[in-house]
Order: C-alpha cells, then sequence, then structure tokens
C-alpha cells in the first residue's frame, strides 16, 4: 500500500486529539489547503482530477480494483499516476481483452515518490531515471532522458517525452496536473507490465 504514514504521532488521546483538529481548522484562512488534513474538500483527490481531465475508460477500469479505487479516491494518498487516454484504453482493451490482469496493468501506472520523497513530475523525469511502480511485480518504468527549458518551474508541464515500460512505451500527452498531494500525467498508450 502507498498510503503515507503520518510524520509525527500525536501525543493526546484521540479526544483530545479532535479537539485539536477542530481548532487548528478555525485558524486556517479561507481556500487554504492544508492538503494533510483529509478533512476538508479544499483540493480534488486524483480519482476527481482523472476524471475531469477524460480518464473515463481508465476509471471504469478502476471500479474493478477495490484497492486501487480507494487509492484514488482517497485525497491524501501521494503518488504520480499514469492515465492512458480513452482511445489507449480502448485500443489495448480490443488487442487484448482478458489477456491481460487488470489490476497488474492500473498498478503499473502509479508511481508512488521517490527516494528523496518527491513525486515525479517532468523536472524530475527529464534526468531519464527508473521509477518504481506499484506493481511490486514488474520492473520499473523510464524516462528518456531530455533538456528542460530554461524558465521551467518545478511542476514542470511538458509533453512530448516517453515512458519506456518493460514490453512497450507511451508518449506523454499532459504532465503534472495537481491533485490533492498527487499529480496526473496522461499518455498515449497503456503500458504493459
Amino acid at each position: 500500500m502507498i498510503r503515507r504514514p503520518p510524520r509525527s504521532t500525536p501525543l493526546y488521546s484521540s479526544a483530545a486529539s479532535d479537539v485539536y483538529k477542530r481548532q487548528a481548522s478555525d485558524l486556517i484562512p479561507e481556500h487554504y489547503c492544508q492538503i494533510t488534513c483529509n478533512r476538508c474538500n479544499c483540493c480534488l483527490n486524483l480519482r476527481e482530477i482523472i476524471s475531469s481531465n477524460g480518464g473515463q475508460q481508465f476509471l471504469t477500469l478502476v471500479d474493478q480494483d477495490s484497492e486501487v479505487r480507494n487509492f484514488l479516491e482517497n485525497p491524501g494518498s501521494e503518488a504520480t499516476v499514469l492515465v492512458p487516454n480513452d482511445q489507449a484504453i480502448q485500443a489495448a482493451v480490443q488487442k487484448y481483452g482478458n489477456d491481460i490482469s487488470v489490476s497488474d496493468v492500473l498498478k503499473y501506472h502509479i508511481l508512488p515518490p521517490n527516494e528523496y520523497n518527491a513525486l515525479w513530475t517532468t523536472p524530475f523525469m527529464s534526468a531519464g531515471p527508473e521509477m518504481q511502480t506499484w506493481n511490486q511485480n514488474a520492473g520499473p518504468l523510464k524516462s528518456a532522458k531530455f533538456d528542460l527549458p530554461q524558465n521551467i518551474t518545478w511542476r514542470g508541464g511538458l509533453t512530448g517525452f516517453d515512458i519506456i515500460g518493460a514490453n512497450n512505451k507511451a508518449k506523454v500527452v499532459q504532465s503534472d496536473i495537481p491533485a490533492c498531494k498527487g499529480y496526473v500525467t496522461i499518455i498515449n498508450t497503456v503500458l504493459l507490465p
């Protein structure tokens, strides 16, 4: 499971902790997302971002795997999700049908934070790293090394580079779409573990 452990353990009882949370939330300015509270609707979770960016076919597959569905619906889930566009999903379903494990494929498209606890955005991908996936039985994904434009920010947003899997590769169509504690990147092919 990718969900991150709490950064610190409260020293208070759960009742005292609840009082503290209520008091702390009163001090937070309106529309400011603390992103760690998991109690508000101030930011969209990964599933909501995927849905609002044309990932309906991907979410149809997600609905077949409760573990992945619950992860994507949790606003505190930290990951970069590589989402094949609808045309890529339709092509893969036509070509492979039931010959591939939906769960294995879905988990191959979820990248937990790297060893520096950073999420995989295009600036990190530009160095050509190996990126571990949630699918522990598959090898890592890679990206082809490329130069960053001069005015690029930490968020990136670059397109046109390849994500290379064990059996095929995909081109990035849209990248670094922010979600609550995560990012979504749209690709043009279903990566096969």
